[in-house]
C-alpha cells in the first residue's frame, strides 16, 4: 500500500508514525566465500545469537 500497488479496503491513517515503519529488502543474501554453515553463523552472529546454540540446532 506504501508504494500504492494496492488499494486499501478499510482502516485509517496515522502520518505521525514513521518510526513504525520498517523495510525489509527483497534481495537474496548470499556470500559467496561461505559455507552455508558458515553464512548462517555469520547472520546469527550479527544478530546476537550464541554460535554453539547454532551447532547444537544444526549439526
Amino acid at each position: 500500500m506504501l508504494v500504492g500497488e494496492l488499494r486499501p479496503t478499510g482502516g485509517y491513517i496515522d502520518k505521525n508514525k514513521a518510526e513504525s515503519i520498517g523495510y525489509c529488502p527483497q534481495d537474496d543474501i548470499h556470500f559467496s566465500a561461505l559455507t552455508v554453515l558458515q553464512s548462517i553463523d555469520y547472520i546469527c552472529r550479527i544478530h546476537g545469537l550464541d554460535p554453539a546454540l547454532l551447532n547444537n540446532l544444526i549439526i
